[in-house]
C-alpha cells in the first residue's frame, strides 16, 4: 500500500495559539484499513514522535472500513506535515 497522487486524502490544519493540530482523512478499500492503521502507527512511533515539538497523535478507523483519520498535535512546522507524506 502506498500513497499516490490523486488518491483521496483530505488534510486540515488548525493553527492555535499553543500549537498546530493536523487532521488527515484517508480513504481506503475496506480490506486495507487495518494495514493503513498499522503503517501510520509505525510511522508515528519511529518518526513523528521523535520530531521537535511533537505532542500527540490519535488514529481513528471508521466503522465501514473505508476511512482512517490521523490527528497530530505539535508545536512548530516540523510536526505540521501530513501523515500521508510519510507514505510516499
Amino acid at each position: 500500500m502506498r500513497h499516490e497522487e490523486g488518491s483521496a486524502v483530505k488534510t486540515v490544519t488548525i493553527k492555535e495559539r499553543s500549537g498546530i493540530t493536523l487532521i488527515d482523512v484517508l480513504t481506503v478499500d475496506p480490506g486495507d484499513q487495518d494495514q493503513l492503521v498499522k503503517i501510520l502507527a509505525e510511522a508515528t512511533e519511529t518518526t513523528l514522535r521523535h520530531m521537535p515539538g511533537y505532542i500527540s497523535s490519535v488514529i481513528h478507523k471508521s466503522v465501514d472500513g473505508r476511512k482512517v483519520r490521523a490527528m497530530n498535535n505539535g508545536r512548530g512546522s516540523k510536526t505540521s506535515r501530513p501523515c500521508s507524506s510519510i507514505l510516499k
